[in-house]
């Protein structure tokens, strides 16, 4: 794993912050190598971890990326540690997977829902005969396809397939591990998406004139630019701790208390950014909105906050009071 203080990570976080900011296409992405960022380097990849991973989704959410770059990298580094190479053709996680394998487990029929609009081939996990699987399909295959946008005005379609021929791997990820993954994913992304709108709204504060002087000189605008400070730094280092306990181990305790800290640095995040700006942040013309939609659309996918609060709270019941303390410093290892 990359250390996080590393010239390996600066280099991989700047290498993202430049590609993400050209409004990249497919072929551009992956000739950097960031959606193999996960993938084993005996697949042609990246050969990294969830430490190196975290900082692309950090930069990722941080330019507003309108790729679904966290799903393309789950998917590769899933296919790739039960061994089948992800590179290629361009490669998106299904969101959600209705339907079964033949038999034979060699055809799917279905349907997946998928982000991004220009993927080629989708992932899904799929259990058969009591086992998870990973089933690679080309979305040219599917009988139909429905459009829409997710509340963040990211692209979503429903590939309908029926008797498609897929490729099936037996997956060393059950559904379980991959919806931690993708959590961690938001996560970081939330966090990304947070520094962006603190950069945006303390550029705002300090340009923005009333009564003749800067809003940033006022107290109360202060106060909030502090807690929006808070709330973004709060948000990153949770990410980065849970990235390097994913690293280490299964980690899904660090990634609750990641993906629910981020959660509700989120609301307080778009809150605060709102307020400062006033009615110019709730513009489509004005960039503010592409962050804090995707912080309201993020904050509910992957497990919202009563979904980690909960998970997080029957952990800690199950281990009993006197537990809590040792339990807190060994991430209330199951």
């Amino acid at each position: 794993m990359t250390d996080e203080t590393g010239d390996h990570g600066a280099m991989l976080s700047e290498t993202a912050k430049r590609v993400f900011a050209a409004a990249p296409l497919w072929q551009t992405l992956s000739d950097a190598g960031l959606p193999w960022v996960m993938t084993g380097a005996e697949h042609g990849g990246f050969g990294g971890g969830f430490g190196d991973a975290q900082r692309v989704f950090f930069e990722a959410g941080a330019a507003a990326l309108d790729f679904p770059i966290a799903e393309t990298i789950n998917a590769a580094a899933v296919l790739s540690r039960s061994g089948h190479s992800p590179v290629g053709s361009s490669l998106t996680l299904a969101q959600s997977c209705t339907g079964k394998l033949d038999t034979h487990g060699s055809t799917f029929g279905g349907t997946l829902c998928c982000a991004g609009a220009d993927a080629e081939r989708a992932a899904a996990l799929i259990t058969h005969d009591g086992k998870p699987k990973i089933a690679v399909l080309a979305l040219a295959d599917a009988k139909s396809c429905e459009s829409r946008a997710s509340l963040a005005g990211e692209a979503l379609r429903e590939f309908h397939f029926d008797g498609a021929r897929a490729e099936i791997v037996a997956s060393v990820w059950d559904a379980d591990r991959l919806f931690h993954a993708m959590a961690l994913a938001r996560a970081c992304q939330i966090a990304g998406a947070i520094s962006a709108c603190l950069e945006m709204t303390a550029y705002y504060a300090r340009e923005r004139q009333q009564f003749g002087k800067p809003l940033a000189s006022f107290q109360a605008i202060q106060q909030q630019m502090a807690v929006l400070a808070e709330e973004a730094a709060a948000a990153r280092a949770a990410c980065a701790s849970a990235a390097r306990a994913a690293d280490r181990c299964e980690a899904s305790f660090e990634i609750a208390c990641a993906k629910l800290r981020a959660n509700m640095a989120a609301g307080q995040a778009a809150s605060i950014a709102h307020q400062v700006h006033g009615a110019i942040g709730f513009t489509k013309e004005y960039r503010l909105q592409k962050f804090t939609r995707r912080l309201w659309a993020w904050r509910s996918e992957y497990g919202n906050d009563r979904h980690w609060a909960s998970r997080i709270g029957d952990r800690v019941a199950q281990r009993g009071a006197d537990e809590f303390w040792p339990g807190l410093v060994a991430g209330f290892a199951a």
